[in-house]
């Protein structure tokens, strides 16, 4: 894999000035490659596209903040439910800082899938 990211991230952020424009929906896309679970957009309702996630990781890709993974890093494996399909993309290290400002700053949006993983977590620990 090479350094593409860092030409991406360049050339988006540093126009005339420093600037990472996000959509709502890019943001919650990138939440959920932090959070490593897919998406769950589809779970919202009245959305007319909900599973569109082609434009917001194509949109997110040419950022900068996030790549596919390669294919030693995508495990498929049997699972009971959704919250335990891991993504298929992963932050790059600019991706990683602007996780932590959006966390910084309580614009971080927690998938439900995200949550559920964290739930059935500590239910196992008990």
């Amino acid at each position: 894999m090479t350094n593409d990211w860092k030409d991406n991230f360049k050339g988006y952020a540093m126009r005339t000035n420093f600037c990472i424009g996000l959509t709502k929906t890019q943001m919650q896309f990138l939440c959920a490659v932090a959070d490593n679970v897919m998406w769950d957009r589809w779970n919202f309702g009245n959305v007319h596209i909900p599973d569109n996630f082609i434009a917001a990781e194509t949109a997110l890709t040419r950022r900068g903040l996030i790549e596919r993974k390669p294919a030693e890093k995508r495990k498929l494996k049997r699972w009971t439910n959704v919250y335990e399909l891991t993504h298929f993309c992963e932050l790059t290290p600019a991706g990683k800082l602007v996780v932590q400002l959006l966390k910084l700053t309580g614009l971080f949006v927690q998938s439900d899938f995200a949550v559920e993983r964290k739930v059935a977590t500590m239910r196992k620990r008990r």
